[in-house]
């Protein structure tokens, strides 16, 4: 049973295919039979106030509509149709949408899974590509500090600003904390909490910060943002989501990549690199990410790619595909803005393909180009 009805809504576009909306979509797959939904910010993140159909916000928007048209059971998921309206000024998007109707042609049918996102089937080219994390073992979230103040371009500015924290009077030491906060309280990280293990590589320190009057730990080097080497603190005291596997495998020879996964990239390069460990913002400095290593130890022994990927690539190229091949074969497509703009429409639907090629020279080249991108020296 359930009911007829119509149900409609105007929502941030990440409703479309974020995680956090897998069930709202599964929901209305199943009490719907129909469901359109109108994309109205093709223009992707933070669009030209003059395309925006509403001009304060920066957040791409769309309009999503849900029909259910009998009273008996459902068995099958909704139908699910989308569109995009021009990607022009607003008015122009207003005189779309009073002309739209249902049963026009041009809507696109949405994949069928009860969980998949609300946007049309990628082309079967993409469909057919690897998706990146289909072929690692291991991709996480970036380090989060959680306070800006144990970041810093130099090293000299972290030792002073702890001098100033563990020398200031006992009942101001909190507020300088900045600690995080849950409910309006101090939780997880602040001056007085107990900290009894340390990030890898660096001596435990027990005592709370409140309560510290040792030198600050040596400052170490820190993938902030992209192409932003900064320094960091690294005391398990004041870093509150440290993500303790990147500072295991950081070494000579790690790289990490990151990467947007749950929107679209946007324009330029979909993936950027960093020798060290990376915050989880260090793609574009906003929205997360993800973060894979190219090796899940420090002595670089460990590969984070899948063994039977390599080997089988390997296998229709004719020869061996080492880890860093791979790796700097991603880079040379996926870093360079023309995989953004082939790809556009693609990446509506989250998630990074990448295209193997069968041709052996073709796949010297582009991880020779590869290794350029991920050079350690620029990196």
């Amino acid at each position: 049973g359930g009911g007829r009805g119509v149900v409609a809504f105007i929502t941030a576009a990440g409703f479309l295919s974020g995680p956090g909306f897998v069930r709202m979509r599964q929901e209305l797959r199943h009490w719907c039979h129909e469901v359109w939904v109108i994309d109205c910010s093709p223009e992707g993140h933070q669009p030209e106030v003059a395309t925006r159909i509403f001009q304060g916000v920066q957040q791409p928007v769309c309009i999503v509509i849900g029909v259910r048209q009998r009273d008996e059971t459902k068995t099958e998921p909704a139908r699910v149709r989308w569109r995009a309206l021009p990607a022009r000024h607003r008015t122009a998007k207003f005189e779309a949408l009073g002309a739209l109707r249902l049963e026009q042609v041009g809507w696109q049918d949405c994949p069928a899974e009860e969980q998949a996102p609300f946007l049309p089937r990628s082309s079967t080219s993409w469909a057919e590509m690897l998706p990146v994390d289909d072929a690692v073992n291991y991709a996480g979230s970036g380090v989060q500090p959680m306070r800006v103040w144990v970041m810093a371009p130099d090293a000299v500015s972290l030792i002073r600003r702890w001098e100033a924290l563990v020398s200031a009077p006992v009942d101001e030491k909190q507020r300088l904390f900045h600690p995080t906060l849950r409910g309006g309280k101090p939780s997880d990280r602040h001056a007085f909490s107990v900290v009894t293990k340390a990030l890898p590589g660096q001596p435990a320190r027990t005592t709370p910060v409140a309560h510290d009057a040792a030198p600050c730990a040596d400052p170490a080097r820190y993938g902030a943002r992209s192409f932003d080497r900064q320094w960091i603190i690294p005391d398990l005291r004041v870093i509150t989501q440290p993500n303790a596997l990147l500072w295991e495998t950081a070494s000579s020879r790690q790289v990490f990549m990151t990467a947007l996964h749950d929107r679209h990239p946007g324009s330029g390069p979909a993936v950027t690199f960093t020798c060290l460990p990376p915050d989880k913002h260090h793609f574009k400095g906003s929205f997360g990410g993800r973060v894979y290593p190219l090796w899940l130890d420090a002595e670089a022994a460990r590969s984070n790619f899948r063994t039977g990927q390599l080997q089988a690539w390997g296998a229709g190229l004719g020869r061996e595909v080492r880890p860093e091949q791979f790796f700097a074969y991603i880079a040379a497509l996926a870093a360079h803005p023309g995989y953004t703009t082939q790809f556009n429409a693609d990446l509506k639907t989250p998630g990074l393909r990448i295209p193997l090629t069968a041709d052996p020279a073709l796949f010297t080249e582009a991880a020779a180009l590869g290794r350029r991108v991920i050079d350690r020296k620029s990196v």
